[in-house]
């Protein structure tokens, strides 16, 4: 309980609950008649088939968002659109040296789904470590504002990021700008623009 308290992932107990298993699994067996693990395994059964869809992605992206589904689940929210988004970014990046990405799910998606798209960087968590040697300063800014682009000039929205469903990305901008110097060279402004 404490995880969820504290806003953790739910697998980060996984480890502790094997533990629980193993000492609960002699006193189990002692309470376990035929009857008892019937009713326990109808009940098991039920309780899955109810939460199932909120546990796992196994709905319809349509009926998932009709029912509250995705609106409830963060982590849904941030699986969805990824191969729009490469699309949309494909059709935007004519004439860029690089693509920069607010974020590692962006740049990370970017990265995997992208085609024909020019190198994708991004200074977000660790994917900071994989910066592209570019040297072309034209970049195509996914998810940056004005306000935080402090390292390219000639800043020029040329679309938002569409997705399907409301999460942190939809909305933000798609920007062209020129960097202030080579990608390896401007680096630590971008690094910044995360702090």
């Amino acid at each position: 309980m404490a995880y969820f308290l504290l806003g953790g992932k739910s697998y980060y107990a996984i480890p502790a609950v094997l533990f629980a298993l193993a000492a609960g699994a002699v006193p189990l067996d002692r309470w376990a008649t035929r009857r008892r693990v019937v009713v326990l395994g109808a009940a098991f059964a039920v309780v899955l088939l109810v939460s199932l869809p909120y546990a796992l992605p196994v709905l319809p992206l349509r009926t998932a968002d009709k029912h509250g589904v995705i609106a409830g689940r963060s982590d849904y929210q941030d699986e969805l659109g990824w191969h729009e988004l490469a699309r949309q970014v494909g059709r935007l990046s004519t004439g860029a040296d690089v693509v920069l990405a607010g974020n590692y799910g962006e740049a990370g998606a970017l990265d995997l789904f992208g085609r024909s798209l020019p190198p994708v960087a991004s200074g977000d968590v660790t994917f900071r470590y994989w910066r592209p040697g570019v040297a072309g300063r034209r970049a195509l800014l996914v998810g940056f504002t004005r306000a935080g682009a402090g390292f390219c000039h000639g800043y020029r929205v040329v679309g938002r990021i569409a997705m399907p469903v409301k999460n942190e990305e939809r909305g933000l901008p798609i920007a062209r700008c020129t960097l202030d110097g080579s990608l390896a060279g401007i680096w630590p402004q971008v690094l910044a623009a995360y702090d």
